[in-house]
């Protein structure tokens, strides 16, 4: 599973212009999908779908073998973030990793660079991303108890 999610991250490229709006929808409902598979109890493709997510919305890590070929544009792949459910689903999963710090941190970033979206950060809110982000953050570490 990981290694398939692995090939997630990578640039989604097009032939000709118009195959940003052909795959436009497909696109979208692959981005909600990968963010209902972070319910998966397995933190290791819980990981593995932060750094796809991650690396797709920030334009990291593009491999050699794709520098020669036209890439979708960054505005397209944050559009296609707005209109899937991604961000209300990475913030409601928020209470699916109380205990786990590392996860947590690594979705609030991907939050972070999402919340820079206008109707994001109105659907984050929507999804009670405050309420969610401070839930337990006056609770002792799992080092303090």
């Amino acid at each position: 599973m990981c290694a398939l999610l692995r090939t997630f991250q990578y640039p989604f490229l097009k032939e000709k212009a118009s195959d940003e709006l052909v795959y436009e929808t497909v696109i979208v409902e692959c981005l909600a999908n990968l963010g209902y598979l972070f319910r998966t109890p397995n933190s290791d493709v819980r990981s593995e779908i932060c750094s796809c997510i991650y690396n797709l919305i920030t334009f990291t890590k593009v491999p050699p073998p794709y520098a020669d070929y036209q890439r979708c544009s960054k505005n397209f792949i944050l559009k296609t973030v707005r209109l899937s459910d991604l961000p209300e689903t990475l913030v409601k999963s928020l209470t699916l990793m109380e205990e786990d710090t590392t996860m947590r941190i690594k979705t609030m970033k991907i939050l972070q660079v999402l919340s820079t979206d206008e109707k994001n950060c109105s659907r984050m809110l929507n999804a009670d991303v405050a309420s969610r982000l401070v839930l337990r953050m006056n609770y002792p570490g799992p080092n303090e108890e």
